[in-house]
């Protein structure tokens, strides 16, 4: 199974469940969503890929 992001429901679930404001929730996700992109893109460049035998 891969790695996906993390669902904007959950990450705003989450904000609301915390009682953050609106200002803060919307900081909460571009910050999230960042941390995300960033570990998405470390996983793929860094997950062994089967290479062709020859």
């Amino acid at each position: 199974m891969g790695v996906g992001s993390i669902p904007w429901t959950a990450m705003i679930q989450y904000a609301s469940w915390y009682g953050l404001e609106k200002d803060v929730t919307e900081a909460f996700v571009d910050i999230m969503r960042a941390m995300d992109n960033a570990f998405i893109k470390y996983q793929s460049d860094n997950t062994a890929t089967p290479k062709a035998s020859t």
